[in-house]
């Protein structure tokens, strides 16, 4: 919808039409002229101002030209768009963290489908109980940690001997 139709549109509201009136004027589905509407409240938006001091494109892209390297000052070519050095597959960088966070979800979701299988619940709220009792019966407290450093514990039994250890 055009801003001409919006601003006609809200005209008309503002003047008592209705929906199935100002569609027609307008030449839109209702349907069209509620979800704009609706997006607003029915209260029509005020219209967008730049801030006081806000530069324009134009001034944007000579700042950038001046702050550019020499031979992009002097071209007045654009600077590359990727990084010059970017880390790929080593240990601590975004992409290595998301990795591991990823495979520590999709172990989890792996061994939930297996546990209690990928059928149809009749009711959202007999799934979340089926889940939660897998997580709290299973999930934390039977299945074992496979790394020396949890000493092939549970995620309960680390949890209480963590709590253990600082109470002491």
């Amino acid at each position: 919808m055009s801003d001409e139709m919006k601003a006609d549109l809200w005209r008309r509201w503002r003047a008592g039409d209705s929906i199935s009136v100002i569609s027609r004027q307008i030449g839109k589905p209702p349907g069209s002229v509620f979800t704009v509407l609706k997006h607003h409240g029915g209260i029509a938006p005020s219209p967008r101002k730049a801030r006081a001091g806000s530069l324009t494109l134009g001034e944007r892209k000579e700042i950038s030209r001046r702050h550019g390297t020499p031979q992009e000052r002097s071209t007045g070519t654009s600077p590359p768009q990727t990084p010059r050095h970017t880390p790929r597959n080593q240990p601590g960088t975004p992409l290595d963290i998301h990795r591991g966070i990823n495979a520590a979800a999709e172990s989890f979701w792996a061994l939930l489908k297996e546990e209690i299988g990928t059928r149809i619940w009749p009711y959202r709220a007999t799934a979340r109980a089926e889940v939660f009792t897998f997580i709290e019966t299973f999930y934390n407290r039977r299945r074992l940690r496979k790394h020396k450093i949890f000493d092939y514990l549970t995620p309960a039994e680390t949890r209480q001997r963590h709590q253990h250890a600082l109470a002491a």
